[in-house]
């Protein structure tokens, strides 16, 4: 029911105002680490491609400061100063999807596990920031979105990637704008297919209800 919620479109109220309160460079790329988990602030820190710019947005407050520590020198939205740097952490709430409008590449958090990790976090959904426009790379675990990246992955609208190949593929990315917009192309494409969801679920729930009446 997802798919209902989002809003294709390409004009981003806020975006523009955002990336200049930071101090984000319009005319050069920019990775955005969508709901960040642990250890990836530092992953997307170290495999990001020279010259691109990259903001994180961790997924829990309470994470901020490791986030901040895993980039250093990064321009944290909470102080409310414009930088003239290439790492950014938006350490603020609701603005992610303002920050999709902006953004060339967006890596979807919590995908990327580390090594040895206990817990696996299971993902973070791709279907809004493919509807603003962005070519989205997840990593190897999306348990918790395991059918619409499978969907997505289907008609080519989304990048797998892991930790050993992440940088490599954000590089082929970055540099690549029509595969960009065909990935984008393709995933509106799907969104546009699943549109109905939720009243699909309610038909069936409806149904249901009404066949356990008759038994």
């Amino acid at each position: 029911m997802k798919f209902d919620a989002v809003r294709i479109s390409d004009e981003h109220a806020g975006s523009d105002e955002l990336a200049r309160e930071l101090g984000i460079d319009a005319a050069r790329p920019i990775v955005v680490g969508a709901s960040t988990g642990p250890g990836e602030e530092a992953l997307l820190h170290e495999v990001c491609p020279a010259g691109v710019q990259l903001l994180c947005a961790p997924r829990r407050a309470e994470r901020f400061d490791e986030a901040a520590a895993a980039m250093p020198g990064c321009v944290r939205r909470s102080a409310r100063k414009t930088g003239s740097g290439e790492r950014f952490l938006l350490d603020s709430i609701g603005e992610l999807s303002t920050a999709f409008g902006f953004a060339d590449v967006v890596v979807m958090g919590r995908s990327f596990p580390e090594p040895g990790a206990r817990r696996a976090l299971g993902g973070s959904d791709p279907i809004e920031p493919i509807a603003k426009g962005c070519a989205v790379v997840c990593g190897p675990d999306m348990t918790n979105f395991r059918d619409v990246v499978g969907g997505f992955a289907d008609v080519g609208a989304v990048r797998r990637s892991d930790r050993e190949s992440l940088g490599s593929d954000l590089a082929n990315l970055v540099a690549n704008g029509r595969e960009r917009t065909s990935m984008v192309e393709a995933g509106r494409g799907y969104i546009r297919q699943q549109h109905g969801a939720s009243q699909h679920c309610a038909d069936l729930l409806l149904s249901h209800a009404r066949n356990s009446q008759r038994d």
